[in-house]
């Protein structure tokens, strides 16, 4: 199945309860719905949707800001984290998904986040967090990013104390609808 901009905002908003009108996409404003190749070197722009083409090998960690709202599709893909480093930083929003199957026909991941390894954080000097970092909030009304997992694969992240693969801080979100984390240690 190819999924188009309108189909996955569809898909999140049933999980999410969120109006058409409410979705930062520019699909769900009546703009043309526009998928932005990303190669791993741009910065993200809030309320866009983003598409691998190609392997994507990261030179540093990628940071989605308060207040950004991105929705990825792997696309079948592979991201890989830069040397001693993690994938993601999440104080915003980031979805998810990967528009292929989520293996190939010899049971191989697709769509794949991997080789993340925990940043040390400033407070405490406690590895965690591997391949994404969920970051924190302060509180219930002051909340922390989130992250929405809808297809693709989160593997092979390192940490010394907490989340090989995923740290969800506290006051921050993470919800799975689909997908695999798998082979992180900590």
């Amino acid at each position: 199945i190819t999924y188009t901009a309108p189909m996955i905002c569809e898909l999140i908003r049933q999980h999410n309860t969120v109006s058409k009108d409410a979705c930062p996409c520019d699909a769900c404003k009546g703009a043309d719905a526009t998928w932005i190749s990303w190669d791993g070197t741009t910065a993200f722009e809030n309320g866009k949707h983003y598409r691998l083409a190609a392997d994507v090998q990261l030179t540093g960690m990628i940071t989605i800001p308060k207040g950004t709202t991105v929705v990825l599709d792997l696309n079948g893909k592979t991201i890989t984290a830069a040397a001693d480093s993690r994938c993601f930083e999440v104080s915003g929003e980031l979805s998810i998904i990967n528009s292929t199957a989520d293996t190939d026909a010899d049971g191989n991941y697709t769509g794949l986040i991997t080789g993340g390894v925990a940043a040390t954080n400033d407070t405490d000097n406690v590895l965690r967090g591997g391949n994404i970092n969920i970051e924190k909030g302060t509180s219930s009304s002051a909340p922390g990013g989130t992250l929405k997992l809808y297809g693709g694969t989160i593997a092979n992240g390192q940490a010394a104390n907490a989340g090989g693969n995923v740290k969800v801080g506290k006051f921050a979100k993470f919800y799975m609808y689909g997908g695999s984390i798998v082979d992180g240690t900590a």
